[in-house]
């Protein structure tokens, strides 16, 4: 029987299905009562500091093009010292078999690093809100969602080995590529997934939670977002014809389910270890003859069928939500801080002069600045 995770939050309180507080301003606790949701999600933080719609629309921008033009001071360093160069296509190429895949998970440094920068400096509000609204991370659900994600995938690919009737993988262990990938998907892959949920399941869900906030359609929004830029890799640019739409499905599928999972649980917690194990077994014991992470794993498949792997992607994304729908975050939660409103500026006092008496004892009175006095004329 799947566990269910109880919620501990506010001020040693046990979340227990019962609606419940969370006090104060986070610099100045009790100042004034926000309530979270119930359960309690990272999403209730979607309006608080400086949350407005423009705020959300400026910060992807900012978002995307520190990520772009980050990118040009890890990438060309990179290449120089592993003595890489560019090819005529835009791609580049390195000596070292396992370069390729260092400097693509490098690339996402910067892209890591600018929401959280986001988060704190333009919506002014604790950087950890756009993944939880707990004070620290819960590494036991990160655990579990790379656990209730491998499940359905181990399965899948077995069972599509043995039905299937047409080439099956290759062995492909070469030392020199195999450890050094092994090192870098425990290291920098963290990095490349962590960025993707950070930014699509985190930053993107709570604007969206904005204009709606049912769970599938903000599912379904994630999910088309996390498919459109994984148009451009190879195993779906290569597709012909309407092949690109099972394609696209496959990236859609896992969007989705990692989106319901987080909107559910309230923490995209179970969204990063599920990301992070599907990519690693992906480099490390089998993927796809023209991944976009290359071939470094101990398997290459180079008959997957789109059709395949879209049927693959929705069964396993399905299996995947059903798992992870009981699980829920917890640990202590951060005091909700109000929205940042601008102060009316205090209108200005007249000079000192004569005015008309307001009191009405004579024509005029002496007005000094900041008071009437007892002076009329």
């Amino acid at each position: 029987m799947m566990p269910v995770l109880p919620a501990q939050v506010g001020c040693g309180d046990h979340y227990g299905g019962v609606t419940h507080l969370a006090t104060g301003h986070a610099d100045n606790p009790g100042s004034t009562d926000l309530h979270y949701s119930d359960p309690p999600s990272y999403l209730d933080w979607s309006d608080s500091g400086r949350g407005s719609g423009w705020r959300y629309l400026s910060g992807t921008v900012l978002i995307l093009l520190l990520w772009f033009v980050g990118q040009v001071f890890v990438i060309i360093p990179a290449l120089l010292a592993l003595g890489g160069d560019f090819s005529p296509d835009g791609t580049f190429t390195t000596p070292a078999p396992w370069g390729n895949l260092l400097i693509s998970l490098a690339s996402f440094i910067p892209f890591f690093i600018a929401t959280p920068l986001i988060v704190r400096f333009l919506h002014g509000r604790p950087a950890l809100t756009v993944v939880t609204p707990f004070l620290r991370l819960n590494w036991r659900l990160i655990a579990w969602g790379a656990g209730l994600w491998l499940v359905p995938t181990v399965l899948l690919t077995i069972v599509s080995l043995l039905i299937r009737t047409g080439e099956a993988p290759r062995w492909n262990y070469q030392p020199g590529l195999f450890w050094p990938a092994l090192l870098i998907g425990v290291t920098l892959l963290v990095v490349q997934t962590s960025a993707e949920e950070l930014f699509f399941r985190g930053y993107l869900l709570q604007w969206f939670r904005k204009v709606t906030g049912n769970v599938w359609v903000m599912a379904a929004f994630s999910g088309l977002l996390f498919g459109l830029p994984h148009l451009a890799n190879p195993e779906v640019a290569g597709s012909s014809g309407l092949e690109w739409v099972p394609a696209l499905l496959v990236y859609f599928a896992t969007g989705f389910a990692l989106a319901a999972v987080s909107v559910r649980s309230g923490t995209i917690e179970l969204a990063l270890g599920a990301h992070f194990i599907n990519n690693f077994v992906n480099i490390v014991f089998i993927t796809a003859e023209n991944s976009a992470l290359g071939t470094p794993s101990l398997w290459v498949d180079g008959a997957p069928g789109v059709f395949e792997a879209a049927a693959g992607s929705v069964i396993s994304a399905a299996v995947f939500i059903g798992l992870a729908w009981r699980f829920r975050g917890q640990g202590r939660l951060r005091p909700l801080q109000p929205p940042r409103t601008p102060t009316p500026p205090t209108p200005a006092s007249p000079p000192a002069g004569w005015f008309p008496d307001p009191l009405g004892a004579a024509a005029y009175r002496w007005w000094d600045g900041s008071r009437w006095t007892e002076h009329i004329g």
